[in-house]
């Protein structure tokens, strides 16, 4: 039986979107049924065990207490200055400040902001505290700041997350349709109330959005609560897994997956009343508020932003890498350089992590763009809501939840033969289905605006589907896929949640080779080194990579 080219592309399409929802799902649906299933029948009763336990009820406590906190933190921030940079006269220089600091928060990963502050606000050795008890004369060996408590872990974890809620909600306030703010100006309404009553109810859907972005990567965050010894759920599934208790961090990983889930489909609800309220087939121009003498007072909370979230950190650990003792104190004799010499001629942990980091990401990049081809293909040309959504699920999904359900099927029947645990294939599957969506949402867009009639001109001279993709579209989508694959390229490069799960030994990432030395494997101020390195790295990939492509590389990160 022969098909027609109508029903082999649909085929075709039902065939692709199965086996990615094979990829995604079906790690989470061994999860679940490792987590209720344990004995091969259905049960909770090792679920009600798990949840029960003392410390992962504490865990489950604080994970609430900090999702909640991060994510109000990150709308209270990331609201005011994105309404900065779009709607109002403040400086240029102001603008460039705040847009320069929410790129490099989104290319600086969490938890070397997380470590740069524990070297800077320890209680014992933080630069910062050590520096504050000399000048006051303080007797006392510690403080008189502390980053480990309930306020330094909610400041650090909504640092990275405020730029999350800028890209949306930025976006919303520079589309916004000004006619309902010039009708209420010209009744005679003050520029405050203008802003409390039209403008801030307009963008809503886009600021809880943002807030539910923010609430989802706090759900995933690993990083920043290990630094500051802070026990979430994320921390518990692994102590589960150390313990090689699988049963155990299954449920929470269950657990983990589901709330993070529910907060997708609160996201992805929000983000389609957004839409539908913004599009309207019109370019619009605001006109920016005048905010006279508060200028400069805002454009200061600008430029402190820009030094809490990127200025201070990575000075802390530029410093802190310099020094040769931790405890030495701040001199010249106790400055060095071996560090870095160490990491770069002579440390075995570092290259293998390195060799391994960039082997992962570069293979990461390219699958993840080859897919998000034909899964923007599908989405866009066949309008297959299905997979549009099924591809977004991994935005929801923690890392250290994925890990487990990935570790729960390659040593389950059928994949145990292949031997995949314990190899940078297991790692590999990890980052390509985490990943995904940052691929697919640039391609996805870049789709929308290929006209298709280009296609079926190509198709009416002759060329077939294969063809056409090659000649046609390729070519068109090059710029947003080559931004595509930098974003996963970047983002792979120092993974750390699903990493520090599945690494075995000889795996390491360049993110858990930070971790092993900052745990004690090589000192604060050889992971302080290396953080820097990597850094500036993912700096000149950014610089390379927006002056090839011409374009902003997470502009269009914006509604994904």
């Amino acid at each position: 039986m022969i098909l027609s080219k109508p029903m082999a592309g649909r085929l075709a399409s039902g065939v692709f979107i199965l086996a990615v929802a094979v990829l995604i799902l079906g790690p989470v649906v061994r999860l679940a049924g490792t987590a209720v299933m344990p004995s091969g029948s259905f049960g909770l009763d090792l679920a009600y065990e798990v949840l029960a336990n003392a410390d992962t009820m504490q865990a489950l406590i604080n994970t609430v207490v900090y999702v909640v906190g991060v994510s109000l933190l990150s709308v209270l921030v990331g609201t005011p200055l994105a309404f900065l940079t779009e709607r109002t006269d403040i400086s240029d220089l102001a603008k460039k400040v705040i847009r320069l600091s929410i790129v490099s928060s989104l290319i600086t990963p969490a938890f070397l902001v997380a470590m740069a502050y524990v070297n800077l606000l320890g209680p014992n050795a933080g630069l910062i505290n050590v520096l504050l008890r000399n000048l006051l004369g303080l007797t006392a060996d510690r403080g008189p700041l502390n980053v480990y408590n309930m306020g330094g872990v909610l400041f650090l974890g909504a640092l990275n997350s405020i730029a999350f809620v800028y890209l949306i909600t930025s976006a919303a306030f520079s589309r916004m349709n000004p006619e309902l703010e010039e009708a209420a100006a010209i009744s005679g309404v003050g520029r405050a109330r203008i802003i409390a009553t039209v403008t801030l109810p307009v963008a809503r859907n886009s600021i809880f959005a943002g807030g539910m972005l923010a609430m989802a990567g706090a759900l995933a965050d690993y990083g920043t609560p290990h630094m500051v010894n802070f026990t979430v759920l994320t921390l518990r599934i692994r102590s589960y897994m150390i313990e090689a208790n699988f049963a155990a961090a299954s449920v929470v990983s269950l657990l983990l997956v589901v709330l993070s889930l529910i907060v997708l489909a609160i996201y992805r609800r929000s983000e389609a009343r957004n839409s539908v309220a913004t599009v309207t087939g019109k370019s619009f121009a605001a006109r920016p508020f005048p905010i006279g003498r508060a200028r400069h007072l805002l454009a200061a909370v600008a430029y402190l932003y820009a030094f809490l979230a990127v200025v201070l950190p990575l000075t802390g650990l530029a410093f802190t890498s310099l020094l040769d003792r931790l405890g030495g104190g701040i001199s010249l004799d106790n400055f060095t350089l071996r560090h870095y010499r160490d990491i770069i001629f002579g440390d075995a942990l570092v290259v293998r992590a390195v060799t391994n980091s960039l082997i992962l990401s570069v293979a990461t990049a390219a699958v993840c763009a080859v897919m998000a081809v034909f899964a923007a293909y599908i989405i866009v040309r066949r309008r297959s809501s299905l997979l549009d959504y099924i591809v977004v699920i991994p935005l929801g999904l923690a890392g250290t939840a994925l890990a487990v359900a990935l570790v729960m099927t390659v040593t389950g029947f059928p994949l145990r033969s292949l031997g995949l645990y314990g190899t940078l294939w297991i790692i590999l599957l990890a980052y390509v289905i985490r990943h995904l969506p940052l691929a697919v949402r640039p391609t996805q867009a870049g789709l929308t605006q290929i006209a298709p009639e280009l296609e079926e001109a190509s198709r009416l001279s002759g060329a077939s589907w294969a063809r056409t993709l090659y000649s046609v579209l390729l070519p068109l989508l090059r710029p947003s896929l080559a931004a595509a694959s930098v974003i996963v390229f970047l983002t792979t490069l120092t993974e750390l949640s699903a990493s520090i799960i599945v690494r075995h030994i000889g795996t390491d990432t360049i993110a858990t080779a930070i971790m092993d030395l900052w745990d004690g494997g090589g000192g604060y101020q050889r992971a302080s080194a290396v953080a820097i390195c990597v850094f500036v790295v993912m700096l000149l990939i950014v610089i390379v990579a927006q002056s090839m492509t011409s374009r902003s590389l997470f502009g269009q990160q914006e509604h994904s």
